[in-house]
């Protein structure tokens, strides 16, 4: 479950967020928003909650035919919204940096794997110990492992907090990254 929600989520992010930075720069639109009042963190706050929409309605879509494999819903929606948000930002990242549908295509391809390996191999249990720790430190890895958790029973705060820790200093440093690109465009 927590492998679909990596693929769905992510695919969906990949595909469909970074247009919206990259259609924007095409169109010559971003440099209006950037004239305007608006600071380049609500440029991207409303570009992260157009893309919020369709993340969350393939997520949503995804726990609700899970829905029967969940125990602890609240690490559900904590790991859900952890997907989202991390996924929305990566999307944005990418369009930032990105200047044409065949350039993202091929920054799709790239990452997309990166995002999904880690994770898989967090996953398996014949994986090394010291291999385990390195993963635990990719934001995929660490959200599949708490989805994984809301999925299982006895479960401890210390085996939670830090993969909480891993996604919100991963959400934070994406989101960071798109307002640094876009204060950039801004000169």
């Amino acid at each position: 479950v927590a492998q679909q929600f990596i693929y769905f989520v992510f695919s969906v992010a990949l595909l469909v967020i970074p247009h919206l930075m990259v259609e924007e720069r095409r169109t010559k639109t971003l440099d209006a928003l950037l004239t305007s009042p608006a600071s380049p963190g609500q440029v991207v706050l409303g570009k992260a909650l157009a893309g919020l929409f369709y993340v969350l309605a393939v997520g949503g879509l995804a726990l609700a035919l899970n829905w029967a494999y969940v125990v602890h819903w609240v690490l559900a929606l904590i790991a859900f919204m952890g997907y989202a948000l991390f996924a929305v930002g990566l999307g944005l990242v990418l369009g930032s940096w990105i200047k044409s549908p065949q350039q993202l295509a091929i920054g799709t391809l790239v990452l997309l794997p990166l995002l999904v390996v880690p994770s898989v191999f967090f996953m398996e249990p014949a994986v090394k110990a010291g291999i385990r720790r390195v993963l635990r430190w990719f934001p995929s890895a660490a959200l599949a492992s708490l989805f994984h958790f809301s999925c299982s029973t006895g479960v401890t705060a210390a085996q939670v907090w830090p993969n909480v820790a891993v996604v919100v200093a991963s959400i934070a440093a994406v989101f960071g990254l798109v307002i640094w690109k876009v204060r950039r465009s801004d000169r």
